[in-house]
């Protein structure tokens, strides 16, 4: 589940400056509810002064920016992912990120495109980790940190 989420976040990570977006309540020039404090939305003027010529970084550029994929899609898809095998917490574990994937257009500043492409971040993630994984093992039966390999085990077979 690291693995899928290390990967997940390094994609967003390289593809957030291509992508900068001021998000739909700039665009709309609406202001988020003020519940959610003094600076939900402070990188739609560092954007429109990049998109206006700006090439000097000041201190009020520099905030956290909200773009193209949605790392908060891809990481709910990894979380359920990660928890589906766990039986006391899989439905809630869903239901929660299922609400934070969602929840990521009217309190995260997201338009619907950057949910589709967290989501599609994340299940690359996920799909990519078991090789990764399956290549980090060695021939003497250790991964990576010398840890022998244990199969996952179902709870009714312990």
């Amino acid at each position: 589940m690291l693995i899928a989420l290390y990967l997940a976040l390094a994609v967003a990570i390289i593809v957030y400056p291509l992508t900068p977006a001021i998000g739909p309540y700039l665009l709309n020039g609406m202001q988020p509810a003020e519940a959610y404090g003094p600076y939900p939305m402070a990188y739609g003027p560092a954007i429109q002064a990049i998109r206006n010529g700006e090439r000097v970084v000041t201190n009020e550029m520099v905030t956290a920016y909200v773009s193209m994929p949605s790392f908060h899609a891809s990481s709910a898809l990894v979380y359920m992912w990660g928890a589906w095998r766990l039986p006391l917490i899989r439905w809630p574990i869903l239901a929660l990120n299922m609400t934070m994937i969602f929840a990521a257009m009217p309190a995260g500043g997201h338009y619907f495109v950057d949910l589709i492409g967290g989501v599609l971040v994340g299940a690359a993630a996920i799909w990519l980790s078991g090789p990764i994984l399956q290549a980090s093992a060695r021939a003497d039966g250790s991964n990576l940190l010398g840890h022998e390999e244990q199969p996952f085990k179902e709870p009714s077979e312990r």
